[in-house]
This record gives C-alpha cells, sequence and structure tokens, in this order.
C-alpha cells in the first residue's frame, strides 16, 4: 500500500513543509511521479472540496477522477498531463497549465491554474504544485465578453430571429452545451426560432425533437411559464425520473434521454415588462449546473435581446436603433450608501444625443463600495457599444473580485484586444468605511475636498488601450474626515467653452468646489451653477459629468 511505503516521508515532508505552506491561501500539493499527493494544504483541500487525510490517502488519479478536467480550449485532460506528472515525466524543471474542472456529482464549475516545480533534497522524485483558483476571474471574463459581443450583434441588424441565432451560437459551449431561443407563433403556440450546439449534427436532432414533440404552451412550468410572464426557471439537476414525467410517449423519453439533460435554465427575453420570448439553457455533456451567477448572466443576455426584439418591431431605421441603444446606457439612478452622500451632474452635449460616451455609477462589491466615472472617445452607435463593454466589464470584473485595479487591467485588456483602436478614460474610487482608495487610468484627476481646499488627488496612471503592453495604475488610500468629499468629473466640465472660445479649465474647477463645506448635492449645484454662468447660454460640445462622495 502507499500509506506503508511512503508513511516516512509524509512526515517528513509535514514536518519540514506544513508550517510554512499550511498557512498560504493559494493551495500547494506535493506528489510522485505517478501522482501519489504526500502532502496538501488546507486551501487546495477548500478548493477541491476534500479534506486533507483523505487527499493524501487516496490512490492516484483517485480525486481526479471525480470531475471533467478540460484545458482553456476544451480539450480533455488526463491526469497523466497534469504538469506535476509532466515535468517529473520528461524530467523538466516547471511546467504550468489552466484547467476547468467540473464536478460530477455537483456540476459545480471551477477553473484552476496550476504550476509546478521539481522539488529536491528527498528519497524520491516530488514536485510541488501551486493551485490558484482563477474561477471568478474567468466567470467575469466570459460574462462581460458575451454581452458585449452579444450587445454588438443584437445592435447589427433589424432583423432579430437572425441576431437571436447568432446571439444563440455565442452562448456555447461557454455558458450551456444547448442554447434555445423561442418566440410565440401567430395561434399561441411556441415557435422555436434559434437551436445552438458545438456540434451540427447535435443542431438538427434538437430541431427534430422540438418538431416531433412541440412544447405544450399550457405547460405549468419550464418554458410554457416563462412564456407566459412567469418568472426565470432552474433545474439544477435533472433526474431520469423528470425525464420520465414530462415525456408524452415512449419516443419522445428516447430522444430526450439521447439530449443528455443535467440542468436547465429558462429566462425570459423581455422588454419595457413584457416577455417576448425565452432563452434556454441545457448542460449535458459537461455536467455542469448553473447557480445564481450563470441566472444573472442569463437574465441579462434576455433582457438585452428583448430590447432589441422591441427595438426591430417599432423601429426601420439604424439610426434610430442607435439612438435606442444609447438610451439603454443611460447612467443608473445611484443607490444609498451608508455612511456617504452621492451626488451627480449629467448634461448630455447637443439636442438630439440623449446619451454620449460619458458613464458612470455606484455600486456595491465586496466589503464596501465602488464609483466609477469614464469617457469613451467619439461618439454615436460606435461609442455607444464601448461604453456598455467598458461599464460592465468593470462592473462585473469588480463586483466578483472586489479589487479596482483588477477592473482595470481587464478593461484595458479588452481593449487591446479589440478589433479597433478603442479608448476609454476610467476613473475608480472604491469605499470601505472612513477609507477610499482612488484610482485613475488616463482620466481626470480625482479632487479631494476638505477643510474648504480642493486639490487634485495623485493617481495617475495610463489610458486603457492605449499602449500594446499592459500597464500599472497606482492607487491612493485616503481616510476621510466627516464632511470631506471625492468629486469625480469628465473633460467635459474643464473644456466646457464661454466666450472668446476659453475654457473653463481646472483652476475654475478647484476654486469653485473650494470654500465653505456643503452636502454632496450643493458641491454638484456648485460645478452646474458655476458652467451655466461660464457658458453663458453657449452650446457646448462635449457631455458633462460629474459624481461626488461626501463622508457624512
Amino acid at each position: 500500500m502507499h500509506e506503508d511505503r511512503y508513511a516516512a516521508l509524509i512526515d517528513e515532508l509535514r514536518a519540514r513543509w506544513a508550517p510554512i505552506l499550511d498557512v498560504l491561501g493559494e493551495g500547494v500539493t506535493i506528489q510522485t511521479a505517478e501522482g501519489k499527493v504526500l502532502y496538501a494544504n488546507p486551501a487546495v483541500a477548500a478548493q477541491v472540496g476534500v479534506p486533507v487525510d483523505r487527499l493524501v490517502a487516496a490512490e492516484p488519479g483517485v480525486i481526479a477522477g471525480r470531475y471533467d478536467i478540460h484545458d482553456e480550449h476544451g480539450r480533455p485532460l488526463s491526469a497523466d498531463e497534469m504538469p506535476g506528472r509532466v515535468i517529473l515525466r520528461e524530467g523538466i524543471d516547471k511546467a504550468s497549465l489552466l484547467v476547468r474542472n467540473v464536478d460530477r456529482e455537483t456540476g459545480e464549475l471551477r477553473w484552476f491554474l496550476m504550476k509546478a516545480r521539481r522539488l529536491h533534497g528527498h528519497s524520491e522524485e516530488l514536485a510541488v504544485n501551486l493551485v490558484e483558483d482563477l474561477t471568478a476571474i474567468k466567470k467575469a471574463e466570459m460574462g462581460q465578453r458575451l454581452l458585449s459581443d452579444s450587445g454588438r450583434i443584437l445592435a447589427s441588424s433589424l432583423d432579430y430571429e437572425h441576431t437571436l441565432q447568432q446571439v444563440a451560437r455565442l452562448a456555447v459551449p461557454e455558458l450551456a452545451d444547448w442554447c434555445g431561443v423561442d418566440m410565440p407563433g401567430p395561434h399561441g403556440e411556441i415557435r422555436p426560432v434559434a437551436i445552438a450546439h458545438a456540434d451540427p449534427a447535435r443542431v438538427e436532432f434538437g430541431r427534430r425533437l422540438r418538431e416531433e414533440h412541440p412544447v405544450d404552451p399550457r405547460g405549468e412550468a419550464g418554458l410554457p411559464a416563462v412564456m407566459r410572464g412567469g418568472p426565470s426557471f432552474v433545474a439544477p439537476h435533472v433526474t431520469d425520473e423528470e425525464l420520465v414525467a414530462y415525456a408524452t410517449d415512449e419516443r419522445h423519453l428516447e430522444l430526450l434521454r439521447a439530449v443528455g439533460f443535467c440542468a436547465v435554465m429558462v429566462v425570459p427575453i423581455s422588454a419595457h415588462g413584457e416577455t417576448l420570448g425565452a432563452l434556454t439553457f441545457v448542460s449535458a455533456e459537461s455536467h455542469r449546473t448553473f447557480g445564481a451567477e450563470e441566472m444573472v448572466l442569463a437574465e441579462e443576455l434576455g433582457r438585452r435581446a428583448g430590447m432589441a426584439v422591441a427595438n426591430a418591431r417599432a423601429f426601420t431605421e439604424r439610426a434610430q436603433i442607435a439612438r435606442t441603444l444609447q438610451a439603454s446606457l443611460r447612467p443608473p439612478d445611484l443607490p444609498e450608501v451608508e455612511g456617504w452622500e452621492v451626488a451627480c451632474l449629467h448634461e448630455p452635449a447637443g439636442e438630439a444625443n440623449d446619451v454620449g460616451g460619458d458613464f458612470f455609477e455606484v455600486f456595491q462589491v465586496a466589503g464596501g463600495w465602488m464609483a466609477m466615472i469614464g469617457d469613451v472617445e467619439g461618439k454615436g452607435a460606435s461609442a455607444a457599444s464601448i461604453t456598455s463593454m467598458a461599464r460592465h466589464t468593470i462592473h462585473a470584473v469588480a463586483q466578483l473580485t472586489g479589487d479596482a485595479l483588477t477592473a482595470i487591467r481587464q478593461l484595458d485588456r479588452r481593449l487591446r484586444g479589440g478589433p479597433e483602436h478603442n479608448l476609454c478614460s476610467v476613473a475608480l474610487v472604491q469605499v470601505r468605511g472612513a477609507a477610499a482608495y482612488v484610482l485613475s487610468a488616463g482620466h481626470p484627476l480625482p479632487i479631494l475636498v476638505s477643510a474648504g481646499a480642493a486639490t487634485e488627488i495623485e493617481a495617475v496612471g495610463p489610458l486603457p488601450g492605449a499602449f500594446p503592453d499592459p500597464g500599472d495604475w497606482p492607487s491612493e488610500r485616503l481616510e476621510l474626515a466627516p464632511g470631506d468629499a471625492i468629486v469625480l468629473y469628465t473633460d467635459g466640465v474643464t473644456d466646457a467653452v464661454g466666450a472668446g472660445d476659453e475654457r473653463f479649465g481646472h483652476e475654475r474647477l478647484l476654486a469653485t468646489l473650494a470654500g465653505p463645506p456643503g452636502s454632496a448635492q450643493e458641491l454638484v449645484d456648485r460645478v452646474a451653477a458655476a458652467l451655466r454662468a461660464f457658458a453663458g447660454g453657449a452650446p457646448q460640445r462635449d457631455d458633462v459629468a460629474c459624481l461626488v462622495l461626501r463622508r457624512r
């Protein structure tokens, strides 16, 4: 038995390495060439959901056998392809691999970056593995990529059935193995307009299933209930007994079993409070389940699809659709933030342009709140698309990681990897209690208003997407006393034009904010009044946005 053979070595490793590795936040294992785990720290036990003693006692391959393991491109991986085994087998010093694990019992999807190095100084050939859980980052990347790509597709054509087919294809296989789109038929029937699967042969199978066995619109749950205006539906684990109960006959049951249902999620395609159709997501061969994060992403996709359908039905010209897309980018209402006052100013430039390239938002993150303000280069539908991508990238990554820097880095990667040279400046403020962490990425510097003085906060970083290599964005930590405020703004404030084509400028803004203390709304009103007086009624060339956070 392995326990007898390795008992002394296991004790030696624990005595030598446990005091160091047991306290690490990253998962660590030490293994033999055949994959036998001789040491595991508590972090890796938490990552895989198996106690340390069971990890060490397990035979090689037993724990890995609990999972369907694939690389980042979806290729199935065997235990022999794990980095620890590779370096010991091939005589190299180090190797790394990004893997996607699906727990076969629960369907939970996790992403791990595995890094292996040789461990010298012991009687056996050993490898030490560092396991980093990237699940939150990878899910955020997938979610913002899906929303951004679907937004561009949905805005590209008035043929909404064609665009919905493209959106369904976007969702597989990253979000689900199957994706279907259904709309109401002219006689109240449920009409499938799109079925997507990575395998074209399976698509034909899915169409045959729907043709031979149409979904009864009078059904009490699932797709029929959602189509009638009910809430989203999820079945995280589909049993064979449920398939038997649902099937109308033996042939129907045979086809349902052939799909390989593991989990089902149905969300409405909705707009303006009306359900226009439904998106159905099915997990099959991947054995994944659907949880709260997947539901939120699917519902947002359904809302976007609903808007596209509604717009296509209501408007016939591309310019009208572009205006509707811009309307969907209107900054959301500001929330109530405990211990802080929040106020904003937003004045789009031009009579017909209701929303431009400026954006801002305040939303909750782990341990506190985050405020963001940004400005996308350009105008029109193209700028609106980048605005949508930038907002959702920052929002999704920040909420999943609780880290402003990670959100900015992901935005930079998205902009640098885009088909066009798109630029977007951003400033972020993360508040935790009385502390504020300020970060500026190519954006006008935030201003601290304290004790009657207004000064710029020196947290300077490069413009996301502007340079071929990743940038670095330092942050500034501030402790705010009651009455202190942080002011974020776009360059439409300082570039406002007055008599003689003179610019409002930074010095006027600082002077406007200095002086007697005021509430967040009073500071915003002070800026708005100064801009109106300076402009003298002259039309402005750029959007104006200002966001104030004041400590109570």
